[in-house]
């Protein structure tokens, strides 16, 4: 087996045994690992894999995996005090300052999203 399918095993078993104690934890709490963010995405699929949302996560997530910014986020948060452009910070600027590109690699993985 290897390390791609043994990690997405050992996720999906721990998605059954995390999604409740997920639904009680802020976005923010829950994404601190690449497995937590595997099952948090895999829960938006289940429930609408066509959404516009989740093709942008996806998109975002493929980006950064490859060491880009994930794109603007197209508005300035009142939070964000960097100087940034016209469109605001990246979304890894401003959601995943400090993650490296195999953080977004393992998830690509996990989700079976080519990068």
């Amino acid at each position: 087996m290897s390390i791609t399918n043994l990690t997405a095993a050992v996720a999906t078993k721990k998605l059954s045994t995390m999604s409740a104690q997920m639904s009680a934890l802020s976005v923010e709490d829950r994404m601190k690992s690449p497995e937590q963010v595997f099952m948090y995405y895999k829960q938006m699929e289940k429930m609408n894999p066509e959404s516009s949302m989740f093709r942008e996560v996806k998109w975002q997530y493929q980006e950064m995996a490859k060491g880009g910014d994930g794109g603007p986020l197209g508005y300035h948060p009142h939070d964000y005090k960097e100087e940034c452009g016209e469109e605001g910070p990246s979304c890894r600027d401003y959601n995943y300052p400090n993650y490296p590109d195999s953080f977004f690699q393992e998830v690509c993985a996990l989700m079976n999203w080519r990068w």
